[in-house]
């Protein structure tokens, strides 16, 4: 019985990973490299038009507050799944074969929140880098 449990994981795990790694996931994961690349313009554009300290002090405020929701939300929904997911692991007895595939697909959308959430967090950080470079300047 051991010995077909954890070759149906293995099974699952290759599945699963294949679906990770699927050409409609890698092309989600490129889209999100683009729309942050996008958002790195902006923000650089943003630097560009500001004359005065004025301006660089106010936009990287708004840029930092911006950068703190992003997060905040990303964040709590992470671990509002991770918790969903645990609880329910716990309520669902082994029998519940149903319910424990149900899990076991949140546990995926789990897996592939997490490959979007570290891309989108590189470029967040680089974004903050940006916010650095120009604010310390100007306040020193």
């Amino acid at each position: 019985m051991n010995k077909t449990n954890s070759h149906s994981d293995f099974g699952r795990n290759e599945r699963r990973s294949k679906i990770l790694w699927s050409l409609q996931s890698i092309l989600g994961y490129i889209w999100d490299i683009i729309v942050n690349i996008i958002i790195i313009v902006g923000v650089l554009l943003i630097y560009s038009n500001a004359h005065n300290t004025f301006e660089i002090i106010v936009y990287s405020l708004l840029i930092l507050v911006f950068l703190s929701i992003i997060f905040y939300g990303a964040g709590n929904a992470q671990i509002s799944m991770q918790t969903r997911i645990f609880l329910a692991r716990e309520l669902v007895g082994k029998d519940d074969i149903k319910l424990d595939t149900e899990i076991e697909e949140a546990t995926f959308l789990l897996d592939k929140m997490m490959y979007k959430y570290y891309i989108n967090t590189v470029f967040r950080f680089l974004i903050f880098i940006i916010v650095l470079y120009n604010l310390i300047p100007v306040l020193l």
